[in-house]
C-alpha cells in the first residue's frame, strides 16, 4: 500500500511541476511577445521618419540642382550680364609690335 501512495503522490508533485513549467513559459512566451511586439512598432516609427527624411532630402536636392543649372545657362548668364550693365563691345582695337597707338578696325 505505501507504494501505491508513494506512486501517486510522486505522480502529484510531477503533474504540479508540469503545470508550473508550463505556466512559467506561457507568461514568459507572452512577455517576450508583447516585447518584441513594441520593438517592432517603435523601430517601423524610426524607418518611416527615416524615408520621409530622404524623400524630403532627395526634393531639396533636386530641386538645388535645377537652380544650380539654371543659374549657369549662357542665357541666364546673358541677362544677368545685361542687368549688371556689361555689354558687348562695338569696336575692337588691336595694337601691332611697331604701333604706339591702337588701330581701331
Amino acid at each position: 500500500m505505501k507504494k501505491s501512495i508513494n506512486i501517486t503522490e510522486n505522480f502529484h508533485k510531477l503533474r504540479l511541476t508540469k503545470n508550473f513549467f508550463l505556466w512559467v513559459s506561457t507568461v514568459l512566451l507572452v512577455f517576450l511577445t508583447i516585447f518584441m511586439f513594441t520593438r517592432n512598432v517603435t523601430y517601423g516609427i524610426k524607418l518611416s521618419e527615416a524615408e520621409k527624411e530622404e524623400f524630403e532630402l532627395t526634393r531639396k536636392k533636386e530641386e538645388l540642382l535645377t537652380k544650380l543649372f539654371n543659374g549657369s545657362s549662357l542665357l541666364h548668364m546673358k541677362d544677368s550680364a545685361d542687368d549688371l550693365g556689361y555689354s558687348v563691345p562695338q569696336h575692337t582695337y588691336y595694337i601691332k609690335v611697331d604701333d604706339f597707338v591702337a588701330a581701331a578696325r
